[in-house]
Parts: structure tokens; C-alpha cells; sequence
């Protein structure tokens, strides 16, 4: 990591010297990070055999803190650094005194590293960025996780009144490397946006391939999946003044589960997700509020459970001693309400009910999360 870091800083301040004498670099160079402080409580939960777990409350934090700077010809290159456990992507958030550290030096790792080009029609990128596709919120893949791959895109602007543009995403992910190209663990996705009514409706289908991805991620497991899961989603603008809209996500995995052994036969047919959403307002300017309300249905094979979110709850395959989240099989709601304070400081109170579709034990486990987050962007 650190040979990795030096090159990379090399690479950048050689491009800023042989660039900068001819172009402004304030004008090439952009900076970008944020700091959240956050408060969370959770209570009345219970584990899978119906026995209550302990109330908890923590005090976290998150810093990120990352540069993308343009060369000519429509080339760019970036790169970004953040706090979290490398062992789980999912979640980046340090807790205050978690595991002796808190006179210690914090877990910092390199979020990101990426080089692209963006064209009229066509852009793209190569090394490991943030997930490309449209999406609505994190209950498919997680915006802390960051896949290393390829990704391409082409759009076409339109002026016919209904229709308004078109954009066609595709990407080749590598999850783990095993030096053939291809057989290796891998996510191959493609998806086509398109934006309907000078953009108040908008449709986005997917089609995502899981090659060979493990059931239970640095675990004592080795049992291995294939998923492939089609989205549908769609945007609706209902009013611009003062702002609503409505969010719809619908999932569905195509895989048959019947040929592998170590799925249980109560989580073969589990391969279908819903998720619809109402948002008030937005949170752009100071002073501005925002509220949204979500239900979702989210079965345990119609995500890849550790690739995605880990707010709702605080589930977890610790267990199977590997510290991912485990967030499908389960149902329940999301409410928010969000205020700028700043221009670059605004907070969000998150409350979070959460049930198990199909109980892993005796009961269905059940958990009640409230959140308070203060960010500071800069």
C-alpha cells in the first residue's frame, strides 16, 4: 500500500509539472472530502432464537478525502483515502474507543484510484472507483464499496419532447483474482438509463452477473454462488415546487438455487427484492429540508447481502467469523428527515425498523436503529 501511495503521488505531482505551464492548474485540479460525526442507538432487538441483545449506543466518525485532476484530450485521474477496517468495505465509520484504539494511530486505507476519459458520446474508466451504475439508494450495493475494473458509457442527448436522452453503462468487475481471466470471481453488469418529460420520469432496467462469489466473504466457508439479477427502476417527479418524487426499485435473481446444497430449501425460492420510496423536498441550499419514507422487501438471494448496505441494521456474519453485514432477508421501513445548516454542513436523523423475511432460527429477528449525523463537506 504505501509503494502504491508514493506512486501515485509521483504520477500526479509529473503530471501537474509538465500540464501546469500552459494550463491553469485551479481550473485542472479538484478537491473534494468530508467529515461526518455520527450518534446511533440501537434497542429492542433480538437475535435468532428470540433472546434480547443489549441496547447499544455509540459515538462514530468517518473522514474522506480525495483529488481528481484533468489532463488534456479529455483524460482525468483520481484518487481517495478514507477511514474504515479493510476487512469490511461496507462500512467506513470509526467507533470512538473501538478495539483499544482510541489513543492509538486510525485504520486508513486508499479508497480509490481510477483513470478515465469523457467525450461527447463516450467516457469510461479503469481501476477502482465508485459503483457507476443509476441507483437510488444503497439497498443493492453499498456506496462505501468500491469496485476495481472496467467501465464503459455512451449517451445520446434528445430533443423529440418525450424522450430526452439515452445512456447505455457496462462494466467488468474483478471481486478476486485467480490468474484465468475468465473463470475468476467476478460482477459483470449492463444497464440502459433512459430520461422521459424533460427528465420528471426516469427508467433505468439492469441485468448484474455474481461469477463465482463467495456465500460468506474471509470466512471458515468456501461455498460459492453465481447470482444473476435483473433491476428494474424508475424516478417520478410528481412536483418540482415544492419537490416530490417517487423512487421504485425491483429486483429479481434468475439463478436457480436448486443445485447448490448448502442453500436451504426455505431460501431457494428467496430471489425477489421491492423497494419504493417517497422523498419531500431536497438538500441543496442552506435552510433546506428534506424527508423521505422507504419500504422495502428485500429477499436473502435477491442482492449480494455483503456488497450492500449495512445502516439498517446491525446484522452481521460474526458468527461465521467474518465481520460483513448480512442486510437481505428482511423487510421493514426507513424514515428521514434532513437540514442544511451550511452551505457545507447539514445533518439527518435516519430511523430504521427492520424484520427477517425467513428466520435463520427459531424467530425472526427484529431491530429498531435510530441515527443523528452531522457532515461537513469541504
Amino acid at each position: 500500500m504505501k509503494r502504491l501511495l508514493q506512486l501515485t503521488i509521483f504520477l500526479f505531482v509529473y503530471q501537474v509539472k509538465m500540464s501546469g505551464q500552459t494550463d491553469s492548474l485551479k481550473n485542472k485540479l479538484i478537491f473534494n472530502g468530508d467529515f461526518r460525526f455520527r450518534v446511533e442507538q440501537d434497542w429492542a432487538t433480538t437475535d435468532q432464537f428470540g433472546f434480547p441483545l443489549e441496547d447499544k449506543t455509540r459515538l462514530r466518525f468517518r473522514f474522506r478525502s480525495g483529488m481528481e485532476y484533468t489532463l488534456k484530450n479529455n483524460l482525468y485521474f483520481g484518487a481517495g483515502i478514507r477511514t474504515g477496517y479493510t476487512q469490511n468495505p461496507q462500512d467506513p465509520q470509526i467507533t470512538f474507543g473501538d478495539k483499544g484504539l482510541e489513543f492509538g494511530n486510525l485504520p486508513i486505507g486508499l479508497e480509490k484510484l481510477y483513470a478515465g476519459f469523457n467525450t461527447k458520446h463516450i467516457s469510461g474508466w479503469i481501476g477502482k472507483n465508485s459503483f457507476p451504475f443509476e441507483r437510488q439508494n444503497e439497498l443493492f450495493w453499498s456506496d462505501n464499496v468500491f469496485p476495481s475494473g472496467i467501465f464503459l458509457s455512451s449517451r445520446w442527448q434528445l430533443k423529440n419532447g418525450v424522450l430526452n436522452d439515452l445512456n447505455l453503462h457496462a462494466a467488468h468487475f474483478i471481486y478476486s483474482s485467480s490468474g484465468t481471466l475468465f473463470d475468476e470471481q467476478s460482477i459483470d453488469g449492463v444497464q440502459l438509463v433512459s430520461r422521459f418529460f424533460n427528465s420528471k420520469f426516469s427508467f433505468f432496467p439492469g441485468l448484474y452477473y455474481f461469477h463465482k462469489l463467495p456465500s460468506i466473504p474471509e470466512s471458515n466457508l468456501t461455498n460459492q454462488l453465481n447470482y444473476l439479477i435483473t433491476h428494474v427502476g424508475a424516478k417520478i417527479t410528481l412536483f418540482t415546487q415544492p419537490s416530490i418524487h417517487l423512487e421504485f426499485d425491483y429486483y429479481q435473481n434468475m439463478t436457480s438455487l436448486t443445485k447448490y446444497d448448502f442453500v436451504s430449501d426455505d431460501f431457494k425460492n428467496e430471489k425477489t427484492g421491492f423497494v419504493g420510496g417517497i422523498i419531500f423536498g431536497e438538500s441543496k441550499l442552506k435552510g433546506d429540508w428534506a424527508f423521505k419514507i422507504y419500504y422495502v422487501s428485500l429477499e436473502k438471494y435477491a442482492a449480494v447481502d455483503y456488497l450492500a448496505q449495512n445502516d439498517w441494521a446491525r446484522w452481521s456474519y460474526s458468527d461465521q467469523n467474518s465481520p460483513a453485514g448480512r442486510l437481505t432477508n428482511f423487510r421493514g421501513y426507513e424514515a428521514m428527515v434532513g437540514y442544511m445548516i451550511a452551505e457545507n454542513l447539514s445533518t439527518k436523523v435516519r430511523f430504521f425498523h427492520t424484520e427477517q423475511i425467513v428466520k435463520t432460527g427459531t424467530v425472526n429477528e427484529k431491530s429498531y436503529r435510530i441515527r443523528l449525523d452531522l457532515d461537513f463537506a469541504f
